[in-house]
């Protein structure tokens, strides 16, 4: 009997599509091959043949056209899969919607995703689309896992259990920068330097950058955790981006103390450039910089104690603190409240507060402190304080809770970049009004400050222990005489004082000038009389000795010869700019009462009556103080000298283009036709706001001076019951066309005819400013007038 060959078998057409999948080579390759390939190696083959591991046939598990296909749920570990299953599986994942990709959570992944910002389908994605790779076996159970990558996301899955392992967003990669032989010998030439010559420092930025345990938080959306986010940020957006964008100079210092347990000065006084890049660089990717560089740094660990670090940066700021003409900044970066609070949070909190003050009260106006926080806002208390308290010694200070990622971390320094750049550039600008000048960095005065709000409002005695007392013939006074133009000595103020005293700290600090408490006082040399004083003392040594090489010494009453201080023609001359603004004043008012229909309300402007006291200690040099009324009401600025104006209320188009208010003017005389203020619209009564006056005072200012001199930076208090302004510290712009090479005339804060258009850049002229400058012809109408 002949055999008959067997019928022929039907297939499946369900069954023959996953044997074959047409539309295989439209799927990530390496999602695909990769799963081939690990299987295949370990020759395991599927139980149900060729079928995929996750179909199996129901009903009569016949092979007919009756015959169904159903999915099931359940994980099929990849180990005891074949390839072709594998490839099966792959190719089911990669045509099912996203959100239909077997997702098995845990509690532990379901915790690090809310930590990391990633939602599930993002890991589904992941594992659509990623490239997978074998991860390390679980070292409990010895289960094999996997790593899937995708677009910045790993996420790790267990192969038996198919469970969610964790996940992250893969770290940025930063990459250090090939340096030229040019730029490793300019780095050597300016590190050289600047170890040589403090004076050449432009700024000196100090970074306290915690490394506690809790700055492994993996809770950072792009980086491995919160430290390495730290790093990145750092490199990126503070030193690259200063120095791409030109704003960073070989003489710009950094120093950063990493603290823990114990503060370590990681980066010492070294210049901002592609070295500092590389060396941040390799602490980001876990390198260390040095051979005496302790590992432990480079992963976080241990406490974040706040005291050693911040005595730390004192020290480190300390050596710069006689240059006037570097900026000083302190950035203290952390992620929570400080370890010092394990022992007694009250002590520790009071200890970080006073180190804080002892280094703004050395350095005042100079400093800036910026507390960055990462992590919840409630956890930053003591850093809200340190940027606080500074600010009552003059000192400027911010805090900040970025996002946690470096890019919202590099928005933070990027603030700090910009910061220590502005500061930088008003510096230098007050060191050379002139573009292309320059001047030699003077030395600043060594003085501590107080905090502003510990001035008491009233003093009835003083001791000596807190101030400098000056008792007869060791103090004397003298004003200054407008009319003569010449200071003349006088009596001291009241008629009951025989002294004074002065306040060893400075409680307030400007560009120029420190203010001191002062008060004259009776014979017994505690009880104050009289109305409390400012006393203002220049914050620069031997300041103005270049500037008036003539000074001579003089014969005093007892004919033995003392040498004046160059503090006396420093302090006269402020004494006379105050004087020369007040004539000023003087003659705007007069304009003023000649508008009839200005409101009777409208502010008068006036500026404080000052003198010179002359004090002298046994054995001492004598001294020079400017001297004039303690201000007790709300102290507003109303413009700057660096072009800040406080915007009027009700702008006029008309003359507020620079062109037309920097035209030569001519002031009133016999000859000149005066415009008649009454010829106004018809209407009651003209209003303006006491901002308006200020600014219409500076306006007026330029015209009157025959378009030479500038008064701005009006600051001081606006009494309502009196009506008048009282201003004090003004600055003066002066530019002579005729002779513009008569310079800074009034002083450092004198910029001339670049600081005259930076005002009317800025100012917007309101009705006062048209009123206030008629009377003042304009030289070409002048000129035309004549040609007619």
């Amino acid at each position: 009997m002949s055999h008959m060959p067997p019928p022929p078998r039907r297939v499946n057409t369900l069954q023959a599509r996953w044997q074959h999948p047409p539309s295989l080579s439209r799927f990530p390759f390496s999602t695909l091959q990769q799963r081939d390939i690990s299987n295949s190696s370990n020759g395991v083959t599927s139980s149900a043949g060729n079928m995929p591991p996750s179909c199996s046939l129901v009903g009569d598990q016949r092979t007919g056209p009756s015959a169904s296909l159903s999915f099931s749920p359940s994980f099929v570990p990849l180990s005891c899969s074949s390839s072709n299953s594998i490839t099966s599986q792959s190719n089911k994942e990669s045509s099912i919607c996203t959100s239909l990709v077997t997702f098995n959570p845990s509690n532990h992944g379901h915790q690090r995703r809310v930590q990391r910002n990633i939602g599930i389908r993002d890991l589904q994605a992941a594992k659509k689309y990623g490239f997978r790779t074998p991860g390390r076996p679980d070292s409990r159970t010895g289960n094999p896992r996997s790593l899937y990558t995708y677009r910045g996301i790993r996420y790790i899955v267990d192969d038996i259990t198919g469970h969610e392992i964790t996940s992250y967003s893969l770290p940025t990669q930063l990459q250090k920068r090939n340096l030229s032989q040019e730029e490793q010998r300019r780095h050597e030439q300016a590190q050289a330097k600047i170890n040589q010559d403090r004076s050449c420092w432009t700024s000196h930025t100090v970074l306290l950058v915690d490394k506690s345990g809790s700055m492994r938080q993996s809770d950072v959306t792009d980086s491995k955790n919160r430290y390495q986010s730290t790093w990145c940020a750092l490199a990126r957006d503070y030193i690259s981006l200063r120095i791409e964008s030109g704003f960073a100079t070989d003489y710009d210092v950094v120093s950063i103390v990493v603290f823990g347990n114990e503060p370590y000065t990681l980066v010492d006084c070294v210049p901002t450039d592609w070295n500092l890049y590389n060396l941040i660089v390799d602490v980001y990717n876990q390198r260390s910089i040095s051979k005496n560089m302790p590992k432990s740094l480079l992963r976080p660990s241990g406490h974040g104690n706040f005291l050693p670090a911040l005595l730390c940066a004192h020290k480190l700021l300390e050596k710069t603190v006689s240059q006037s003409s570097t900026t000083l900044a302190l950035a203290i970066l952390s992620d929570g409240r400080p370890s010092d609070y394990q022992g007694n949070s009250i002590t520790s909190r009071k200890a970080i507060l006073e180190s804080m003050e002892s280094i703004a009260s050395k350095f005042g106006k100079r400093l800036s402190v910026h507390g960055i926080g990462m992590g919840s806002a409630d956890q930053f208390d003591i850093l809200r304080e340190v940027a606080t308290v500074v600010q009552e010694y003059s000192c400027q200070g911010d805090f900040s809770v970025p996002a946690l990622s470096s890019a919202g971390l590099g928005v933070a320094f990027s603030s700090l970049a910009t910061s220590v750049t502005e500061s930088t550039q008003l510096i230098n600008r007050d060191e050379s009004s002139a573009p292309g000048a320059t001047t030699k960095a003077k030395v600043m005065r060594q003085v501590f400050r107080e905090k502003a709000c510990n001035v008491p409002y009233l003093t009835e005695a003083v001791d000596s222990q807190d101030f400098d007392i000056y008792m007869g013939s060791s103090v004397t006074r003298a004003v200054y005489k407008r009319d003569a133009k010449t200071f003349e000595f006088a009596p001291l103020q009241n008629e009951d004082a025989h002294g004074v005293a002065i306040k060893k700290v400075a409680f307030g600090e400007g560009g120029e000038r420190l203010a001191f408490q002062f008060f004259e006082l009776a014979s017994d040399g505690e009880t104050v009389v009289g109305d409390p004083l400012v006393a203002k003392l220049s914050r620069f040594i031997e300041e103005g000795e270049m500037d008036f090489p003539d000074i001579e010494a003089e014969a005093d009453e007892n004919g033995a010869r003392s040498k004046w201080s160059a503090r006396d023609r420093f302090v006269k001359k402020f004494c006379e700019r105050q004087n020369a603004a007040l004539a000023v004043a003087i003659e705007f008012n007069k304009k003023l009462d000649l508008i009839k229909k200005l409101d009777p309300d409208t502010p008068r402007v006036s500026f404080l009556d000052c003198s010179v006291y002359y004090v002298q200690k046994d054995g001492d040099a004598e001294s020079a103080l400017l001297v004039e009324r303690k201000l007790d009401g709300k102290f507003t600025k109303w413009n700057g000298n660096n072009g800040f104006v406080r915007q009027s209320q009700t702008p006029v188009p008309k003359s507020t283009k620079r062109s037309q208010a920097m035209m030569s003017s001519i002031p009133e005389d016999d000859e000149a036709e005066v415009i008649d203020v009454d010829e106004l619209p018809d209407e009651e009564f003209i209003f303006v706001t006491p901002s308006e006056v200020a600014q219409a005072f500076s306006h007026f200012s330029f015209f009157n001076s025959e378009r030479k001199m500038l008064l701005c930076d009006l600051q001081g208090e606006y009494d309502k019951r009196e009506n008048m302004f009282c201003f004090t510290d003004p600055v003066v712009h002066y530019y002579d066309r005729h002779n513009p090479g008569n310079r800074s005339l009034y002083g450092r804060t004198d910029l001339g005819r670049k600081g005259i258009e930076k005002f009317f850049d800025n100012h917007r002229c309101n009705r006062l400013c048209e009123l206030v400058t008629r009377g003042f012809r304009i030289a070409c109408d002048r000129k035309r007038q004549k040609q007619n």
